[in-house]
């Protein structure tokens, strides 16, 4: 099997069958789809069942967020190369194709493919692939751009999963306790894969004649919801690649920028009494 694509999904049926029908319609050998779904009640696993057979469908009961997801699909996955795809995303013609014809010239120092993926229903960026800052934000390389800006291939720290490929031997050389960091659950979790890649020494290549293209929302979390993930998952991520005096000199670094960010949150968003709480349990599980 050369590639495996895995759809993480939560009441995404409306979305479902354009992401899917855009990966059939290409009839490309050598290709298993897998959708994890997280304990959906719109009637996804129904949809998936009666239209799209040949998807190997996962269940759970109960949504343990995207992280799992992908690591359940990984663990199934029989692929050489592993490509994550939400699912409210969709591939534009001859994806695969072209994306078989990259992956296999690509040297040994590649790990990892970002396509172009454009706000869908627009001539607009969404991500070119994933920056992580020294100060641990996490920037969409190319966003709001044209969408026909960056005609050539660069380097970028790792893809965004909303729609990115990683070869296999990689993502097991990556893996910790798991793949993914099941602890972020949702957002950010991309990133800490993208700086994992990046401390192996290995590189992810932006290659615009791929393209996806993505629809706003179909997570289906309130904004104060994801604003509460993007907050507590990037203290997660300080907190996992800082320890003791590493730490303390990171948060003198950064002190003007979190303490204004900390208290914007604070006085806006109303989960943030579970910031603490989570992160207090992060810090006890992993004593």
């Amino acid at each position: 099997m050369f590639l495996s694509v895995i759809i993480p999904a939560y009441n995404s049926k409306n979305f479902l069958g354009k992401a899917l029908s855009s990966i059939f319609i290409q009839n490309y050998e050598g290709l298993e789809v897998i959708v994890v779904d997280n304990g959906s009640s719109d009637g996804t696993r129904g949809f998936i069942k009666d239209n799209y057979p040949k998807v190997t469908l996962i269940t759970n009961t109960e949504n343990k967020g995207t992280s799992f997801a992908r690591n359940q699909g990984i663990a199934a996955a029989k692929g050489e190369y592993i490509m994550f795809l939400d699912s409210d995303a969709y591939l534009k013609e001859g994806f695969f194709e072209k994306l078989e014809r990259i992956l296999k010239t690509l040297p040994q120092s590649v790990g990892a493919v970002s396509p172009r993926i454009i706000k869908a229903g627009s001539d607009r960026i969404f991500s070119c692939g994933l920056k992580v800052s020294s100060l641990y934000r996490v920037y969409d390389i190319g966003k709001n751009k044209d969408a026909g800006a960056f005609n050539d291939s660069f380097f970028v720290d790792g893809p965004n999963t909303c729609c990115g490929v990683y070869r296999r031997d990689i993502l097991e050389e990556l893996k910790e306790d798991s793949y993914f960091d099941e602890d972020f659950f949702f957002l950010f979790e991309d990133a800490d894969l993208a700086l994992r890649l990046k401390k192996k020494r290995y590189k992810c290549l932006f290659v615009p004649q791929l393209v996806c293209c993505h629809y706003k929302g179909g997570s289906g979390f309130p904004d104060n919801y994801r604003r509460f993930l993007c907050f507590r998952n990037r203290m997660f991520m300080i907190l996992k690649y800082n320890k003791g005096k590493k730490l303390l000199g990171f948060l003198l670094r950064s002190f003007f920028y979190d303490s204004l960010r900390a208290i914007h949150f604070v006085l806006t968003n109303p989960y943030f009494p579970r910031v603490f709480r989570d992160i207090y349990k992060k810090i006890t599980r992993h004593l």
